[in-house]
C-alpha cells in the first residue's frame, strides 16, 4: 500500500525510503547528548553560548529547554517568514527566530518547538565543526549500521517516497 510519488504512479515498497520529518528530533537529541558526553558542551549551556547577539529573553534558554520543548520557543506556525520546507541555514534561522517574543519564559512550560530543534542541530554543527548530517551519519547511522538512514535531502533515486503536505509536493 499506497503511493511513493503520486505524480508517477509508483508504489510504495518494501525498500522505500521515507523522510521521517519530527521522528528525527531522536538522532538531534542524541547527537546533542552525544557532544554533551565528549564535554563539547553541557545541558546547561545557555543558548547565548552558541548564538551570537542572542535576544535578551533567550538569554535564560539553556541546551536542556530546546531538548525538552521547554525554551517558551514557538512552532512553525509562530514564525511567518520561517517556512520549513525550504532550505534555510543556521544563521538564517536564528534571525527568523529573533525577532518574535517567547511564548513563555524559559522552563515555565511545555510547547511543542520544532524550531527549536532546529536550533540544536545548528548546535551540533557549530560544535562539532561539521555539517549536522555529517555529523550523524559519522557518528550515528554508521555506527549503528544504518545503512538506508540520511539527513538533510535524502540521495535520490527510485527507493525515495516523495513528501507531500496537503497534496502538494515537498
Amino acid at each position: 500500500g499506497g503511493l511513493a510519488d503520486a505524480g508517477s504512479g509508483r508504489a510504495c515498497a518494501p525498500d522505500t525510503r521515507f523522510q521521517i520529518c519530527s521522528v528525527s528530533k531522536q538522532f538531534t537529541a542524541a547527537a546533542v547528548l552525544l557532544l554533551a558526553d565528549l564535554g563539547r558542551l553541557a545541558l546547561d549551556d545557555p543558548l547565548s553560548r552558541w548564538v551570537n547577539d542572542s535576544p535578551a529573553e533567550w538569554r535564560a534558554i539553556t541546551v536542556h529547554h530546546l531538548l525538552t520543548h521547554t525554551s517558551g520557543l514557538g512552532h512553525w506556525h509562530d514564525y511567518p517568514g520561517l517556512d520549513p520546507y525550504q532550505p534555510t541555514s543556521p544563521d538564517e534561522v536564528v534571525e527568523l527566530l529573533r525577532p518574535v517574543p517567547l511564548r513563555s519564559r524559559p522552563g515555565d512550560r511545555w510547547s511543542y518547538s520544532s524550531p527549536g530543534y532546529v536550533l540544536l542541530g545548528s548546535i551540533v554543527q557549530w560544535v562539532s565543526d561539521q555539517p549536522f548530517a555529517a555529523f550523524l551519519a559519522d557518528r550515528v547511522f554508521t555506527p549503528l549500521g544504518l545503512r538506508s538512514t540520511s539527513a538533510g535531502d535524502p540521495p535520490g533515486g527510485p527507493r525515495i517516497a516523495l513528501g507531500y503536505n496537503s497534496g502538494q509536493p515537498v
